[in-house]
């Protein structure tokens, strides 16, 4: 798959603006946005082997693998934006639950991008 989140699939695009200074936010097509107020566990940057695509994938703290997996349980079949330090990442609509807490982000994302976000992601801490 070309653009891509997680394994169990959501369809991404890039875009906008968030809550201030929360590392990860999710919006709902409805409005309603949650702020994933843990650390994430753990943030790795590689390449596809198939595309060679550069991507980052983030391990989400067990209250907030619960959280996501919620929202996008509540939300298949709708749009769904994740939000980076306040800056739109991705917007996709989700195919399934993804109760895993595992995030992998792809779309189009030049490796400086990647390594900016996996820094960001890595410290924590937006700036």
């Amino acid at each position: 798959m070309k653009r891509m989140i997680c394994a169990l699939g959501f369809v991404l695009v890039v875009a906008g603006t968030a809550a201030a200074d929360s590392i990860l936010v999710v919006e709902t097509s409805d409005g309603i946005k949650t702020v994933l107020s843990e650390p994430v566990l753990e943030a790795v940057i590689g390449a596809d082997v198939i595309t060679s695509e550069t991507f980052v994938q983030v391990k989400l703290s067990a209250g907030d693998s619960d959280t996501f997996g919620t929202i996008t349980a509540e939300n298949v079949g709708t749009a769904v934006s994740i939000f980076v330090c306040d800056e739109l990442l991705l917007q996709a609509t989700v195919r399934a639950a993804i109760p895993t807490g595992i995030i992998g982000f792809s779309s189009d994302m030049t490796e400086e991008r990647a390594a900016a976000l996996f820094e960001k992601l890595q410290r924590n801490a937006c700036g």
